[in-house]
């Protein structure tokens, strides 16, 4: 050990490191605003924001008399009773199971 400490310096062995932690840094985004990092952590909110487009577009003026949040909880409850009605249209189909359970069984998903 004694011969390691006399052929290398402190700052020689730190040196790679610190470039590489340094060109990290350097490589990340200062400047993230909140809505940004927000993104990054729950994508579905870009989903749900490019379905509450949709609905605008849809209702065109309609949409105005309603809030924004109002809109969210129009796609969410919509979401909602449409999968419910595919799962009862897939069930009627395929002998009492959706097509997720049965490719399940299959060993497909």
């Amino acid at each position: 050990m004694e011969q390691f400490k006399q052929g290398f310096t402190e700052e020689e062995v730190a040196k790679p490191f610190i470039q590489t932690f340094n060109q990290s840094v350097s490589n990340y985004k200062k400047e993230i605003s909140v809505s940004e990092s927000l993104d990054a952590m729950f994508p579905e909110q870009k989903h749900q924001d490019r379905e509450v487009a949709k609905i605008k577009e849809v209702l065109g003026k309609l949409a105005d008399s309603f809030t924004e949040l109002q809109l969210k909880e129009i796609v969410t409850d919509i979401d909602f009773l449409v999968e419910g009605w595919l799962d009862e249209f897939e069930r009627e189909k395929f002998g009492g199971k959706t097509l997720k359970e049965l490719l399940h069984e299959k060993g497909g998903l």
